[in-house]
């Protein structure tokens, strides 16, 4: 494969989202709202004007200039350039298609050239540009400055959707009642759009509006068979993740409410425990947390701390009450005192009812009161609070707000390899007609810490951390996914480094990753034929999916945000090394989101069916 130009027409009327058409005449599926086409005429303009070409029929094109190959549907034609192909031979075929009143579409940067005027061409591509590269202030001042050109079809996603990142949500429910008419056969984007904005708003009623409404057309598409399996989940999970959202803007409204400055510390605490009764969506992992200490200047504070975290996206939240009191209003007796869920028997609230502090400060009026709101950044961990029970820190313990260290992210990343072992006991009723590697899998033995510490000292790099507990404490190698799960070392005696070069840096990063078809000529023959560049350095490989395309894990990069990445690796069939999107959150793939997406797949594949990672590769 080289370059593919393709074309179709649409039906008077009719506009679709071009990127699904061009899928779903890959899969030679019929399309309403396409007209039928007539191929024999076509292939009759293109014989006579590239009469030159020697023909092996009326479908393979072949010169000393480059080659071409023609498909045909009753609906559609790709042209299926060879790299070589001189640009002023691809321009005759799209002119021949223009007859046909066929425009061309791109497939490689995913634009139909529909011949509108040239200010809504430009526009429609500074939209999909500025959109792709998360430049949201250039989606909206380009539409904003073009108010008279025509919106194509899709492209308000880009406009709402860039509205919402920059918080402009009164402008983002306007652009939605504008447009709201071409999402008749797509209400769930319609109300995912609008009940973001209204979360942003802190609107919940609307929000829960359009939340429900949302999971109904979900439910609605599943039945229909439009939205299945793990993107049916996803889908709903996004509307889940508003409710959440709208707990939390419920929970502290309810703080702020019941909570005035007059308020003393049993009416605060009251509060607070009525508060923690409420369970939001999808959470974790609940803190609970009490803490009162003895300033420098002998004045008291007491924290009242609310931490949950929504499982899905492991996201942090916090809910706190910081609580002062004047030292000339308090008796003068020093105290260090935490309480915590996490490592106290019983209703932590009977431990605050009778603390030091609460007996103490109880019928005082607070000289400050302040209840807010923590990011994921300011996360009690359960580490911090150990600490300051077990007396190790007395002199102004302060909850040290951070994120949970490398020894929790360790017992983390354990649960969540426990988590996708036991969804692979689901494997045992399991059966398919294309299998590669021995299915249900059978698994090799973890290698040491010690041997692969070895390996990182020996390569002068560091594995990311989900991989290395993964062979550490799981499995070293395996017959799955695909042909194997790949192990770190090869041969009988396992001393034998693998390929590639793990000593070299990667070449490429998640924002610039290797596009075959933005080759020049010299780049192409220096991978390709001259091999004056080496691509296989840097990385992993983690499995062979057969025709030789390989995910691979990114180990050494001066690129923070490509380390510890998986990527698709597809250079036989002139595609590329692509990172790997998360159809979860849209984020690159780490090493657990690449083989439970794999553990996942295949729960619910049937026995027919089949995937590969590269529907996930990904330009970000």
């Amino acid at each position: 494969m080289g370059r593919q130009l393709v074309f179709w027409k649409y039906e008077e009327g009719v506009y679709l989202d071009n990127q699904v058409v061009y899928k779903k005449i890959c899969n030679q599926e019929e399309i309403n709202g396409l007209s039928e086409l007539s191929i024999d005429e076509i292939l009759k303009k293109t014989n006579l004007v590239f009469s030159g070409y020697n023909k092996l029929d009326n479908y393979i094109f072949e010169s000393e200039k480059g080659s071409f190959t023609i498909y045909t549907t009753k609906q559609s034609v790709i042209f299926d350039c060879s790299f070589e192909l001189p640009e002023t031979e691809l321009n005759k075929i799209i002119d021949i298609m223009l007859e046909f009143e066929c425009p061309f579409y791109d497939p490689q940067i995913e634009i139909r050239f529909d011949g509108k005027s040239k200010k809504e061409t430009d526009l429609q591509n500074l939209i999909i540009k500025a959109a792709k590269e998360k430049q949201y202030a250039k989606v909206v001042e380009a539409y904003e400055a073009n108010p008279d050109v025509e919106i194509k079809h899709l492209l308000e996603n880009n406009i709402i959707a860039a509205y919402n990142n920059l918080d402009k949500y009164d402008e983002a429910l306007e652009a939605l009642d504008k447009f709201k008419a071409r999402f008749e056969n797509r209400m769930r984007i319609w109300y995912y759009f609008a009940g973001y904005a209204y979360v942003g708003k802190e609107d919940c009623e609307k929000a829960e509006e359009c939340i429900k409404a949302g999971i109904d057309e979900c439910n609605r598409e599943k039945e229909a068979t439009i939205l299945i399996g793990t993107r049916y989940k996803n889908e709903v999970a996004d509307f889940i993740y508003f409710q959440w959202q709208c707990q939390r803007i419920k929970a502290l409204r309810f703080l702020k409410d019941r909570i005035s400055s007059d308020s003393k510390l049993p009416e605060i605490v009251q509060a607070f425990k009525e508060m923690c009764r409420s369970k939001f969506e999808f959470e974790e992992g609940t803190l609970l947390l009490f803490e009162a200490y003895t300033g420098e200047d002998d004045s008291y504070t007491i924290h009242l701390v609310r931490q949950t975290e929504y499982l899905r996206y492991e996201e942090y939240y916090q809910l706190t009450i910081d609580i002062e009191y004047n030292q000339e209003e308090v008796q003068k007796k020093a105290i260090s005192e935490v309480f915590c869920n996490y490592n106290q028997d019983g209703d932590i609230f009977e431990y605050i009812g009778s603390s030091q502090a609460y007996i103490l400060l109880k019928d005082l009026k607070p000289s400050k009161i302040n209840i807010e709101e923590v990011d994921i950044e300011d996360c009690v961990s359960e580490k911090d609070i150990k600490l300051r029970t077990d007396g190790s820190l007395k002199e102004n313990p302060t909850v040290s707000r951070k994120l949970v260290s490398n020894e929790e992210d360790i017992i983390k990343i354990d649960e969540r390899i426990q988590r996708i072992v036991r969804k692979m006991e689901g494997f045992s009723d399991k059966h398919f007609i294309y299998e590669c590697g021995e299915f249900p899998p059978v698994w090799d033995k973890p290698y040491s810490v010690e041997k692969v510490e070895s390996f990182e000292k020996e390569m002068n790099i560091k594995l990311p951390l989900e991989y290395k507990r993964f062979i550490t404490t799981f499995a070293g190698g395996g017959t799955q996914p695909f042909y194997g799960f790949m192990p770190l070392f090869k041969g009988e005696n396992q001393n034998l480094l693998s390929d590639p070069d793990a000593r070299k840096k990667f070449l490429y990063t998640i924002r610039k990753p290797l596009n075959i078809y933005k080759l020049s000529k010299e780049e192409y023959a220096q991978i390709y034929f001259d091999r004056t560049i080496n691509l296989d350095q840097g990385y992993l490989m983690l499995t062979h999916e057969g025709d030789a395309m390989y995910s691979i894990l990114i180990v050494n990069t001066d690129d923070p945000d490509t380390y510890g990445t998986v990527w698709f690796y597809d250079l036989a069939d002139d595609a590329g090394i692509y990172p790997l999107k998360n159809p979860a959150n849209d984020k690159p793939m780490g090493f657990l989101d690449w083989f439970e997406y794999y553990v996942d797949k295949t729960l619910e594949m049937g026995e027919e069916d089949y995937f590969s990672y590269g529907d996930l590769a990904w330009q970000f």
